[in-house]
C-alpha cells in the first residue's frame, strides 16, 4: 500500500528501475510510483530474488529492512538527480503477509507533515455491529470481542466513529506488527541531510545520523 507521491518520479524512475531485480522489474504493469516502489521494495526484501522467492515468508526484521531501505533509496536518488532543488516526498507505506506488518507514516521536511495513517487494534469489534437506523448510531453487535480475535487495522482514515479506537501514527515512524498481533511504533531513521527544504535536521530539530536498519 502507498498513499501519497514519489516526487519528481518522472526524474528519478530510471534510477529507481536499475536497482530492481529483473522479476520485480517486470511485474510492474503500469507507469504509477507505486508499482516501482512495490517492485524495489520486493526486490530488497528477497535480496534480488526471483518470482519464486516472492512465495517464501519473511522476518519481520527483514520486512523492516526493505521498508526503511526503500524509503532511504528514493530520496537518495532524488538527492543525486536534483540536489537542493529536491522537494518532499509522501510515503504512507505498508506491507503484509496476512500475518505480520510494518508501515510508515513519512514525508522527508522539517515542518510539513505526512498524509494521516491511523491503527487500531480493537475497531473491528465496532465494524462488526449492526447500523439499525440506516448509517447513524452504531448499535446491536453481532460479535463478541472475543469473537472478533486479535487483529491490527491500519487506515488513511479511521473508518469508525469511536475516535478513541484509533492512534495517529507519528511523523516519520513506523508501526510493527508481529504474528501474535502485538503492535509497537519505532522511529523511522535516516540522513537528516535527505530532508527537502532544510538538510540535516530533523522534524524535531535535531541533527540525525545515517540510517539504521
Amino acid at each position: 500500500m502507498h498513499n501519497g507521491t514519489v516526487a519528481d518520479f518522472a526524474k528519478i524512475r530510471s534510477d529507481m528501475t536499475s536497482l530492481m531485480a529483473y522479476d520485480a522489474y517486470l511485474n510492474i504493469r503500469g507507469t504509477t510510483d507505486t508499482e516501482h516502489l512495490a517492485a524495489l521494495y520486493v526486490t530488497f526484501l528477497t535480496s534480488y530474488g526471483s518470482e519464486a522467492s516472492w512465495q517464501k515468508e519473511y522476518t519481520l526484521k527483514a520486512m523492516k529492512s526493505a521498508l526503511v531501505r526503500t524509503v532511504t533509496c528514493v530520496m537518495e536518488m532524488q538527492r543525486k538527480s536534483l540536489g537542493s532543488k529536491a522537494t518532499p516526498n509522501g510515503l504512507n507505506l505498508c506491507a503484509t503477509d496476512g500475518r505480520k506488518l510494518v508501515a510508515c507514516r513519512f514525508r522527508n521536511h522539517v515542518s510539513e507533515q505526512p498524509a494521516s495513517l491511523y491503527w487500531s487494534d480493537d475497531a473491528g469489534t465496532t465494524l462488526n455491529r449492526k447500523f439499525s437506523n440506516g448509517g447513524g448510531n452504531e448499535t446491536g453487535a453481532l460479535y463478541s470481542s472475543g469473537r472478533t480475535g486479535k487483529h491490527v487495522i491500519v487506515a488513511s482514515e479511521p473508518t469508525t466513529k469511536v475516535d478513541r479506537e484509533w492512534t495517529l501514527i507519528n511523523k516519520n515512524h513506523l508501526i510493527i506488527v508481529d504474528q501474535k498481533g502485538a503492535a509497537h511504533h519505532e522511529r523511522l531513521v535516516y540522513d537528516a541531510g535527505l530532508n527537502a527544504g532544510d538538510p540535516g535536521v530533523d522534524a524535531d530539530g535535531d541533527v540525525n545520523v545515517d540510517a539504521v536498519v
